[in-house]
């Protein structure tokens, strides 16, 4: 994203030249800060709602004043609009750039998380299907024990699919999340089952 700022800055330039009437100026400094904010609008209220939010309210202020014809006070907020723009488009930055690196960091992670939270799922179900048909229990494992068992089991399933889903809908960052979820409860489970790894 290039920035915008330097329309602002810009305008300012043409104020302190002494080159346009107050009224024009003002009038220039509303549609500069609109023209601003739009050049960035998307990041900005994806990435950072709030802040955004405060900037449309103060470009807002701007325009009542520039209806009111307080010519001076709308040439007089252009400093701190300027400021004010300029850091939200930093953050949008900012954020944009910590999410790309979120992704990536998800998507080298899901990789390894894709074989493993399945292949720990088949093994969980394997064990509970042999103690299931054993004629006795091993100690500290009872019929209470593993029907509780089945029902994680069933959870875990359930949280990876949400995993799946998540995944193919492009959201690296929670799917990976929800695969870890599912792992590590997966492997709560497994020790709980003496589930024996290869």
């Amino acid at each position: 994203m290039k920035h915008a700022i330097p329309l602002l800055l810009a305008c300012l330039a043409l104020l302190l030249g002494g080159c346009a009437s107050q009224q024009d100026a003002a009038s220039r400094v509303v549609a500069e800060a609109e023209q601003t904010l739009q050049a960035f609008k998307d990041d900005a209220q994806r990435l950072a709602p709030e802040q955004y939010a405060a900037a449309e309210q103060a470009i807002a202020r701007l325009r009542t004043q520039l209806e009111q014809r307080d010519f001076a006070g709308v040439i007089a907020a252009l400093p701190a609009m300027t400021t004010q723009l300029a850091a939200l488009q930093e953050l949008a930055n900012t954020r944009r750039a910590e999410l790309a690196a979120a992704v990536e960091r998800a998507r080298a992670e899901w990789a390894g998380l894709s074989l493993e939270v399945p292949a720990s799922l088949d093994a969980l179900q394997r064990r509970i299907d042999e103690l299931a048909a054993a004629g006795k229990l091993p100690a500290g494992i009872d019929r209470n024990t593993l029907a509780e068992a089945r029902k994680t089991l069933e959870a875990l399933r359930a949280k990876w699919a949400e995993a799946l889903a998540s995944f193919a809908q492009g959201r690296l960052p929670e799917a990976a999340d929800q695969a870890r979820e599912s792992r590590d409860r997966a492997a709560e489970l497994a020790a709980q089952l003496d589930v024996k790894t290869a």
